[in-house]
């Protein structure tokens, strides 16, 4: 089983290993970078970095084996300065696609168009720029998806860099295979002011810093299969009318989550924070943790659609409130095997006509009821 090897330009991976590091990279328009496994291997690791700049315009394939291995790892970085506009192949024919590493500074995706920058034989002048803030176009970030998941990583870049920020300024439309995943990884903020659509794709949102992150008003919304979201010490506030079918795991220490789904939600990941807002216009289904610790908890769907709990799904708001309210649907909150609840307060209870059952197991003494329902209403506490 023979893979596709390496290609290192201008150091390691993220620059770190024994190669030197380049101070700036330039790949040429019509360069081809490949690292292909030919019968049965996976693709190799393509990595072209610079500590300063990079001016990429080439042509990258790392594909796994005609007969089996999965796709290549590819990076293309520049530690403050960024210019992407080249092509990346990581498929495999008979395995799991390859992944793409793009590292900046700060990075805007947008829709101004790829102009890549000719220099030959010998220009340190494309070199210069005025801000650490990179772009990325729209079109080739989605050319990159149809054959790899892509990360793009705005981390750990050095003074004089800026805070380390990402920004949605254009649509990101594309229709990728489960298992795709979009990453993206600020040290401070993500802010997505226009829509995120990958079909069956996952899309990571991650803040290592504490950066907020954000839908503002009028973007679009976020479809996908699977929506992690990882904030050190802040929130993610995403109100647009979202198309997520599964939120996977949430951790946003001290920050509060807020989601708005327009379709139905099921929550298979833990989710922790100080605070949790869902709403969805269809059945929320809560399989897996949810935990605010003295915090609030909101339900909400406002179209037909039970809220129930599966799995692994638990309440946890100790010290605080949890406040349901349905269109006449019913809200069965009854924890399955070892799961428990634990609410110190059901604040409001809404359900219209519909049915609320609630059973309680936790570390409270008191559970104190507030709201009501026309339909039935069973509250147990089993403490």
């Amino acid at each position: 089983m023979a893979g596709g090897g390496n290609v290192l330009i201008g150091g390691n991976w993220r620059g770190q290993g024994p190669l030197a590091n380049a101070q700036n990279t330039y790949v040429a328009q019509g360069a081809q970078l490949k690292a292909d496994a030919r019968n049965i291997g996976n693709g190799g690791e393509i990595v072209v970095w610079a500590n300063n700049a990079t001016r990429y315009y080439g042509e990258i394939s790392a594909r796994g084996g005609a007969n089996g291995g999965r796709g290549g790892n590819a990076e293309v970085s520049g530690r403050r300065y960024l210019d992407f506009q080249g092509t990346t192949d990581l498929r495999a024919s008979r395995g799991q696609p390859g992944s793409l590493l793009l590292d900046p500074a700060n990075i805007t995706i947008n829709a101004n168009a790829d102009t890549p920058v000719f220099c030959a034989p010998f220009c340190p002048g494309i070199f210069l720029y005025s801000t650490d803030n990179s772009t990325l176009n729209v079109t080739t970030l989605v050319n990159a998806l149809a054959n790899a998941s892509v990360a793009v990583d705005a981390v750990g870049s050095p003074a004089p860099t800026a805070e380390g920020k990402i920004i949605v300024d254009a649509p990101i439309l594309t229709n990728v295979s489960a298992g795709t995943v979009l990453t993206l990884k600020a040290q401070t903020s993500i802010t997505l002011n226009k829509s995120i659509a990958l079909g069956a794709g996952t899309l990571d949102l991650i803040s290592v810093g504490g950066g907020l992150i954000q839908q503002t008003a009028g973007a679009g919304g976020i479809t996908a299969n699977t929506l992690n979201i990882s904030n050190v010490n802040n929130s993610a506030i995403l109100n647009e009318a979202n198309n997520v079918a599964n939120l996977g795991a949430v951790n946003l220490g001290a920050g509060v989550l807020t989601l708005n789904n327009a379709t139905g939600l099921t929550v298979i990941g833990a989710v922790t924070g100080v605070g949790a807002n869902l709403t969805t216009a269809g059945p929320l289904s809560i399989a897996n943790k949810i935990d605010v610790g003295f915090g609030n908890i909101n339900l909400t769907t406002t179209g037909a659609g039970p809220i129930t709990q599966s799995g692994s799904g638990a309440l946890v708001a100790n010290a605080g409130n949890l406040t349901v309210t349905t269109a006449n649907s019913a809200v069965t909150l009854t924890p399955q095997g070892a799961a428990v609840n634990d609410i110190g307060t059901l604040n409001t209870v809404n359900t219209g006509n519909g049915a609320f059952t609630y059973t309680g197991n936790g570390s409270q003494n008191t559970l104190t009821v507030s709201g009501g329902t026309a339909g039935s209403l069973m509250v147990t506490n089993n403490n």
